[in-house]
């Protein structure tokens, strides 16, 4: 059984080039995008939240939030960048679930399922979600890869490392298909 911690990193450092307008402020159900993503991971403690230009906007949409803000100084870098600021925020001894910003439809307990999956899965120090053949975020990764992590390049996520890996992922059912989907567009917002 893996006994490393799990620190949560959110994602929300993005250029939201398909929005058209920083995702992480648009709102659902009356509240910034990035705060209704933070609350729903608030009971997987400790949490860091990566921004990038939106700084000042992601810090005081999370105001009373226990969570770290970690900056992304080069977000034009690509989603690894964002990731690489994320874990470089995390103790080395720490596993990490990565959970992307603009997922606002993720279930408190599809989350704590990834944890406890890890948790009890040795020999399996990956854990990804999935809802029948289509595999999505966020996913738990043990310590052991966090050099991989760091060196990721561009828009390259967690996803290349976990399909290297195969053998030692273990994948955890997700029962409404929902909770895989992100907002790239205004055409992905549900209200």
């Amino acid at each position: 059984m893996p006994d490393s911690p799990v620190w949560t990193v959110v994602l929300a450092a993005g250029r939201s080039t398909r929005m058209g307008s920083d995702k992480a402020m648009v709102p659902i159900a009356g509240e910034p995008m990035i705060r209704r993503v933070v609350r729903s991971v608030q009971g997987l403690r400790p949490i860091v939240v990566v921004a990038g230009a939106n700084d000042a906007e992601v810090r005081a949409a999370l105001r009373g939030l226990d969570v770290a803000v970690a900056a992304n100084p080069h977000p034009e870098d690509g989603l690894a960048s964002s990731l690489a600021a994320g874990i470089r925020a995390t103790p080395g001894d720490a596993a990490v679930l990565v959970v992307l910003g603009d997922m606002p439809w993720m279930n408190p307990a599809t989350l704590a399922a990834i944890v406890e999956a890890y948790r009890e899965g040795a020999g399996s120090p990956i854990v990804v979600p999935v809802h029948e053949d289509r595999a999505g975020n966020p996913v738990l990764f043990d310590p052991a890869y966090r050099s991989e992590l760091l060196v990721l390049k561009g828009d390259e996520g967690g996803r290349r490392i976990w399909r290297a890996h195969r053998d030692r992922v273990r994948f955890v059912s997700v029962g409404d298909p929902a909770e895989l989907d992100d907002v790239d567009a205004p055409a992905d917002l549900r209200f």
